[in-house]
């Protein structure tokens, strides 16, 4: 006897449908590349999170004022965010996303950068890093709604919760490995060692961006 290989296609829609896999969307040009680049910056910023933290104690004359500093710190990063993120949201609204994470990611690599080369040179201080990671707080906070608004774009719509999910991970894994990274760079390489290979880690997602069709 011999059975019919062929399945109507009103029964054929009624199947369930193979979901899109736990790697799914990356089968998408686009946010393949935004992905990869948003993994390698992100283990660069929790370096550099890392790194900064520890060199403010460093330059702190006891260890009493070392953990003020690192308060202070905190703050820093927080006031940009608290302050700009209305503001973020609407840019992301208004203007291209491409281009704000082309402005924000450059200016987070110049940022990295330049804390880099003043650290070699031995030219900052606790005030300077502060400074700094808080310029480097007000880019972050117009690159993530931009960059969270644009990442549904990027695939087809059956996709985008492993997209979401994916860029996730594309966040929370290298905030478990930056830290042991930059620990271990700070050993061999030093301090300014490990800001050089943060700000060259922050030219990831510039890269991506240029080569991105969308």
């Amino acid at each position: 006897m011999r059975v019919a290989r062929d399945i109507p296609s009103d029964i054929e829609e009624a199947l369930p449908k193979r979901g899109p896999g736990l790697l799914g969307a990356l089968r998408f040009h686009d946010f393949r590349l935004l992905w990869t680049g948003l993994l390698v910056s992100n283990l660069g910023t929790w370096m550099q999170f890392t790194a900064i933290g520890y060199f403010v104690v460093k330059l702190s004359p006891t260890p009493q004022l070392g953990s003020l500093y690192l308060g202070i710190l905190g703050v820093a990063r927080a006031i940009p965010v608290l302050l700009a993120s209305p503001v973020a949201g609407v840019v992301a609204d208004r203007l291209p996303r491409r281009r704000v994470l082309f402005v924000t990611n450059s200016a987070i690599s110049v940022l990295a950068l330049l804390l880099a080369v003043l650290t070699s040179l031995n030219a900052i201080n606790i005030w300077g890093l502060i400074a700094l990671s808080m310029f480097n707080a007000a880019a972050q906070s117009f690159d993530v709604p931009a960059r969270q608004s644009w990442v549904p774009l990027l695939v087809d719509r059956e996709f985008i919760g492993n997209a979401i999910g994916l860029n996730s991970i594309a966040f929370n894994a290298p905030a478990v490995i930056g830290p042991a990274v930059a620990g271990f760079l700070i050993a061999y390489v030093g301090v300014a060692g490990s800001f050089y290979v943060n700000a060259g880690a922050t030219l990831a997602v510039v890269v991506a961006l240029l080569f991105m069709q969308s």
